[in-house]
């Protein structure tokens, strides 16, 4: 299945192996264990941003993920650990987790709550056996 990216550093990072999962809404849980992941620069429906595959891969894992904006720079990101549990992130966890999605802590918290009270609920696809908690 094809995972689309907009962010330029997204390619360096996955080519070179420092982002090694990205999250994303999946609200009907296409993504499996085993599936095939085709990179993509670019929506390849959309002629205009040059978009180009650029590496495959196989999901390796995945794992659910809610990230709450408690606002004044304040956040929580929760995962489902293998018994079904949420547990709520560290912030040595926190930072690893971020850096390995290939964003900053600013970038992070704009892209996935921007606003106070936003909360994002969504999975991690794994690129490696890697997982959180």
């Amino acid at each position: 299945m094809i995972l689309a990216y907009r962010f330029r550093q997204f390619k360096e990072a996955i080519l070179n192996g420092q982002k090694i999962h990205t999250i994303r809404e999946d609200k009907t849980k296409r993504w499996k264990v085993g599936m095939s992941i085709q990179h993509w620069m670019g929506s390849p429906r959309n002629k205009r941003t040059n978009p180009h595959e650029f590496k495959t891969g196989t999901c390796m894992g995945i794992q659910e993920v809610i990230i709450d904006n408690f606002g004044d720079g304040n956040f929580a990101i929760r995962v489902m650990d293998e018994n079904g549990e949420w547990k709520v992130l560290r912030k040595i966890e926190e930072n690893t987790l971020i850096k390995n999605d290939g964003l900053t802590r600013d970038e992070f918290i704009k892209f996935f709550v921007p606003n106070d009270g936003d909360t994002f609920r969504g999975r991690i696809i794994h690129f490696t056996n890697l997982k959180y908690l």
